[in-house]
């Protein structure tokens, strides 16, 4: 089974596979592509300023599933922001085949690998922790429950390595 699902870091030439994951349902409403617009521009510039701030999980050769984070720094909104801090803002695969495969446990694991490695969007600056947004997009599982659900975010947690 795992032959047939690849987990990618964004970069310029598969953004729009990021887009089709988020998006696919909406992709032909017109209101709703000046978001793409917007969100295309907004990758681009993470993506220049702070390297790959997303994964794409792809099962049988098709976008399927995506994890966007970024350093809370980068948080325009943000008023209080915290160095080594990185912010997962979403896990997410509506591709209705694609679930309860693991590719969501498979997308965390690449961060938290690659966070470990200092291979992150935050350069080669350490984690202090991992902060997630886990709210419930009411399809399949709630994401306050997925990561409950992973054994190694409770090692995580226990080891004090992220936060909820």
């Amino acid at each position: 089974m795992h032959d047939r699902m690849r987990i990618e870091d964004l970069q310029n030439s598969n953004i729009d596979d990021v887009i089709y994951v988020c998006s696919s349902k909406r992709l032909s409403d017109p209101v709703h592509q000046e978001v793409v617009r917007l969100k295309k521009l907004w990758l681009k510039e993470m993506l220049d300023k702070y390297g790959s701030c997303a994964k794409i999980a792809y099962y049988k050769e098709k976008p399927a599933a995506q994890i966007l984070y970024y350093p809370e720094a980068a948080d325009k909104a943000k008023a209080f922001k915290r160095e080594g801090v990185l912010f997962i803002n979403c896990i997410y695969n509506p591709t209705t085949e694609a679930q309860k495969l693991g590719l969501g446990k498979m997308l965390l694991q690449s961060v938290i690998r690659d966070v470990r490695q200092r291979k992150s969007c935050l350069g080669s600056k350490p984690c202090r922790f991992i902060l997630a947004n886990a709210f419930n997009t009411g399809e399949l599982l709630p994401m306050p429950n997925f990561y409950e659900n992973m054994v190694s975010f409770r090692q995580m947690k226990k080891a004090r390595c992220i936060s909820l």
